[in-house]
């Protein structure tokens, strides 16, 4: 399927899983989002996964995708959702990329029909700033589907990135002042940060997460999503879990996704117990040296508002982050891909309201297998479960 000799491949063997693997790992477009791995959690919550390949004429790999699919509720078709997908080289010649994702539509398209899905949703790891990118894409079909400062999206449009390449010295020299003494007091004060395999750690960063939860006000997960996040992503070394401990208690925690030169803060925790230690600033310097040990060149702190005006209810998160002296990265936003156009007008008006009231629901204390994690923890991860079930 697709034009000009373009196919588009589902991934169902070890040749195709290494070729999916080696080439998201090469992109520096690749998201852990992308990874088999991560279809493999979100099967626990009822997405199907559906990782394939695009190929060209010569059979060489030009675009890869993760699509989720699950069912619309109340009607009888699907949705696929790309997470930080398609991944492809977002700086092909204009000409190519235009042909590339017009292939990958046709091909989408097809596979739509085939399996009665109506819409492709994405939000592609593409900057703002690429228009090339941007005309290729609407020329294939993809309309904006949300643009907004905050996150109205299914992932954060705007992230915090952090170079971690420069010597450990000037790394340091360059957060702010403050940073530097709060790191420096932590340390003072016996502040101590580890790096687990102990699948028990999951629990106990878990009941942390669980206090957090409780003092911030929002739901999270059950344990058992996060053990699903150990044995598919932890024990297969695509993930980190780091713990900041006083005279043996948990003060604070995160789970750090990597894939190629980068690493995500995607899941945090943080007790109420001791603040006055700093333990999050000894905890995110702990952990930009780890990444830097391993070769990673880029520490994504993830999601942070657009609006950076001082009275913004969310300029604290945006604060914290600032003093490490990162950057801001803005994506293109959120998209879809309407595969069945009447159908797909339906669809977009009732999403909507289905998701503010999955929002709700997960509010519901009898609710706590459900709930999308808060901006402030790193990560809109599981934001998509606010959709469709």
């Amino acid at each position: 399927m697709g034009r000009k000799g373009y196919v588009l491949t589902p991934v169902r063997d070890r040749l195709g899983e290494h070729a999916y693997d080696s080439f998201l790992t090469s992109q520096p477009a690749g998201d852990f989002l992308q990874t088999r791995a991560w279809g493999r959690v979100k099967l626990i919550t009822g997405w199907r996964a559906n990782p394939v390949l695009l190929q060209d004429g010569d059979g060489k790999v030009v675009l890869s995708a993760l699509l989720l699919a699950r069912k619309i509720p109340g009607l009888p078709v699907n949705l696929f959702y790309a997470p930080r997908g398609p991944v492809l080289d977002w700086d092909l010649p204009p000409e190519l990329l235009a042909e590339v994702l017009r292939a990958f539509a046709a091909a989408v398209r097809q596979l739509g029909g085939r399996t009665r899905s109506v819409l492709l949703k994405c939000d592609p790891a593409l900057p703002a700033d690429n228009e090339a990118a941007a005309a290729a894409l609407k020329g294939a079909g993809f309309r904006v589907a949300s643009a907004g400062l905050s996150f109205e999206g299914l992932q954060p449009r705007f992230v915090y990135e952090i170079d971690i390449t420069p010597p450990e010295e000037a790394l340091l020299g360059s957060f702010s002042a403050k940073h530097r003494y709060n790191i420096r007091l932590a340390g003072r004060k016996g502040v101590e940060v580890r790096r687990t395999e102990d699948i028990a750690d999951m629990t106990e960063f878990y009941r942390v997460l669980q206090v957090t939860a409780e003092r911030d006000g929002f739901n999270i997960r059950n344990l058992s999503y996060y053990e699903a996040i150990w044995r598919e992503v932890v024990a297969t070394g695509g993930a980190h879990l780091f713990l900041a401990e006083y005279e043996g208690e948990i003060l604070s925690g995160a789970l750090i996704f990597t894939l190629g030169k980068r690493g995500w803060y995607v899941y945090g925790a943080s007790s109420n117990e001791h603040r006055n230690l700093m333990p999050n600033y000894a905890l995110h310097w702990e952990i930009m040296r780890f990444l830097k040990e391993r070769g990673h060149e880029i520490y994504d702190m993830r999601g942070i508002s657009g609006d950076l005006t001082p009275g913004s209810h969310l300029y604290g998160l945006y604060r914290f982050k600032k003093g490490f002296a990162g950057r801001v990265v803005e994506y293109r936003g959120e998209m879809d891909l309407p595969l069945v156009r009447p159908v797909y007008w339906a669809v977009k008006a009732a999403l909507p309201l289905y998701r503010s009231l999955m929002r709700l629901r997960s509010r519901s204390p009898a609710d706590g297998a459900s709930g999308a994690s808060r901006p402030s923890g790193g990560t809109n991860v599981d934001a998509e479960d606010a959709g469709p079930e």
